[in-house]
């Protein structure tokens, strides 16, 4: 089998959407590397002994697969770019340009919370969610340059590990093949230190995506310091993760020693301190800014622990009160006019009168559609670790008839007049209230069927089991 054939097996496996003729992640990353790719490995790929490709899989990560004798596949998920974004425009709203008008949209304490939860869902589902927060245009743009370099640097990570094999690895053809377009710069001796591969390919990494390698690097100071933020970004964030204890991969050394590595290594390649300096100010910002974000994560002050507390007791209140409204009721109440906030073009957010798509109010059915519409705005600020923990504790627990018993009365009931009915079961206290529980459960469970986000299958799991 050949690389081309290996990634054809993969992609039909796990596909990416297409959208029309746009290239997909790979292709679109060996475009904004270009020129500060080594020519031989333009070569390689070129003439298809390197492919390199995108898959459709969750977990954030990138390989590179020697297929066959000099023959090359390189792979990335899907998930690394997805929670690498998700983590860094939740970063990126903390950046702030006074003269173009862009502020922080969220307080500190609520960037945390948000960056917490992102990580709470991947280590709940191995997937990239969380919640909806502020955030300005700019910011947008800015999150999503850094998101390419972080990308294009563990790309070019494992592209470092064809750039410079083991000892034992390299044959008499490949050393023919980089000394014809002028790129031999050595190889890893066998013996070396089992992470020290993992290092040289960080550090080769750098000086392609700074265009050391190929003698491209750019003028323009800022852009320098936007792909400096992405070779060390992209090690932050799952640093963060190691710093919490999530489980990371035992086969590499741990992102905090990478950092430093690429730290050491860059350092020579600048002229003098100022130079260095400035490479890295941009970056020092937000390594300063993340660190704080992960010491309040894992150690969060009484203050802030009771603010969590608090926003998340609201929350749930929000959900219960729309699940009591939206189920069958005993008062006859004049119809209150349900709201739901509607972002525009121009990013502001207004709130709009709920359209009404179930028609009779005098049916038992609970009102389904403006459920969904008012806990989808409830839900997106977040806090989904306490809702979950709670329904996973008190879904149908209290229901003690069955659900064919439910269904039966429910469709008795629906054909008898409201007001009828509602007699009935003011005397019938305990039948109203199994009934009332039904309906909330029937709200939860269509909101949560219709979720394409990991939201539905979590709730699935958590609830069922």
């Amino acid at each position: 089998m050949d690389s081309l054939t290996y990634i054809q097996h993969l992609k039909k496996e796990y596909p990416v959407k297409q959208i029309g003729d746009e290239p997909d992640l790979a292709g679109r990353l060996i475009a904004h590397l270009g020129n500060r790719l080594p020519e031989f490995i333009k070569h390689k790929i070129n003439n298809g002994t390197i492919n390199v490709a995108e898959i459709q899989k969750s977990d954030p990560q990138a390989f590179v697969k020697e297929v066959s004798e000099n023959d090359y596949a390189v792979v990335i998920h899907s998930g690394l770019s997805e929670f690498v974004y998700r983590v860094v425009r939740a970063i990126s709203t903390r950046v702030v340009d006074h003269n173009l008008g862009v502020e922080t949209g969220e307080t500190f304490d609520d960037t945390v919370r948000i960056v917490a939860e992102i990580f709470w869902w991947f280590q709940e589902t191995g997937q990239s969610f969380g919640p909806e927060y502020n955030i300005h245009e700019y910011q947008k743009k800015i999150a999503s340059i850094i998101t390419t370099e972080v990308e294009s640097f563990f790309l070019a990570h494992e592209l470092g590990h064809i750039i410079f094999p083991k000892e034992d690895k390299l044959s008499f053809e490949k050393v023919i093949e980089r000394l014809t377009f002028g790129d031999y710069k050595g190889f890893i001796r066998s013996d070396d230190h089992p992470h020290f591969g993992e290092f040289v390919s960080d550090a080769t990494a750098a000086s392609v995506l700074l265009g050391i390698y190929t003698d491209c690097i750019d003028s323009n100071p800022v852009l320098n310091n936007l792909r400096y933020v992405g070779i060390e970004f992209g090690l932050m964030i799952f640093s963060g993760l190691e710093a919490l204890e999530f489980p990371t991969s035992d086969s590499h050394p741990t992102f905090k020693e990478r950092i430093n590595s690429v730290r050491e290594i860059v350092r020579k390649w600048t002229n003098d301190d100022e130079q260095w300096q400035n490479l890295i100010q941009l970056a020092s910002y937000f390594e300063l800014l993340f660190e704080r974000i992960i010491e309040t994560i894992a150690n969060p002050s009484t203050s802030q622990i009771e603010y969590y507390e608090d926003s998340a007791a609201k929350v749930l209140e929000k959900i219960e009160d729309s699940l009591d409204r939206h189920s069958i009721s005993l008062e006859e109440k004049p119809k209150q006019q349900d709201f739901v906030n509607v972002k525009l073009d121009s990013g502001e957010t207004v709130k709009m009168p709920m359209p009404n798509f179930d028609f009779n109010d005098d049916s038992i059915t609970p009102k389904y559609s403006q459920f969904y519409m008012e806990v989808s705005d409830i839900l997106s600020v977040g806090y989904s670790h306490v809702f979950f923990e709670k329904l996973a504790k008190e879904f149908r627990k209290n229901i003690k008839l069955s659900h064919e018993q439910l269904v039966e009365l429910e469709f008795k009931l629906g054909l008898i007049e409201k007001n009828q009915r509602i007699k009935i079961l003011k005397k019938n206290e305990d039948l109203f209230y199994q009934l009332k529980e039904f309906q909330k459960t029937k709200l939860l469970h269509g909101y949560f069927s219709r979720q394409a986000n990991p939201s539905g299958e979590y709730f699935f799991m958590k609830v069922y089991g």
